[in-house]
């Protein structure tokens, strides 16, 4: 986003103050950049301690299905984050429902389709096929993104 700013303001005989502003924000924004990285290192261990100790039985498959390890680009995260599918036809199951005056709240256990989440920072390699949108209303497979 800095960059394609920085070419805005070259390639533009009058230069916009919106530019000018958001050119000024990215930057602070990109100094302050190592101070959170800082500050979030010591979570982002404690997470990795977590994700080695998974207890055996725990999250179902989920070492089969990660590619984390393999793949630099993978966000790792724990618990493990899912993408939900479709719910299955099934009669839902009800677990609590509490009638007031004002309203009825029910809660229900749907069965539903998932899968465990592989996070890349703009895509999510566990549906490659779906596209990032970018501000121009064109649309970026990952697959072009990794070729340029």
């Amino acid at each position: 986003m800095k960059i394609s700013t920085e070419n805005t303001l070259k390639n533009t005989t009058a230069i916009i103050d919106f530019h000018r502003t958001r050119l000024e924000h990215l930057t602070v924004i990109l100094n302050l950049k190592e101070k959170l990285e800082a500050k979030l290192a010591p979570w982002k261990e404690e997470e990795k301690a977590k994700l080695a100790a998974i207890p055996e039985g725990s999250f179902t498959e989920y070492k089969n299905h990660t590619l984390s390890p393999q793949d630099e680009e993978v966000i790792p995260s724990y618990p493990p984050a899912y993408i939900i599918g479709a719910v299955n036809d099934e009669e839902p199951r009800i677990i609590l429902e509490r009638d007031t005056d004002m309203a009825t709240v029910t809660l229900e256990e749907v069965s539903a389709e998932y899968m465990y989440s592989n996070p890349q920072g703009i895509f999510n390699l566990s549906i490659p096929d779906k596209a990032y949108r970018m501000q121009n209303y064109t649309t970026v497979s990952y697959l072009s993104y990794r070729i340029n």
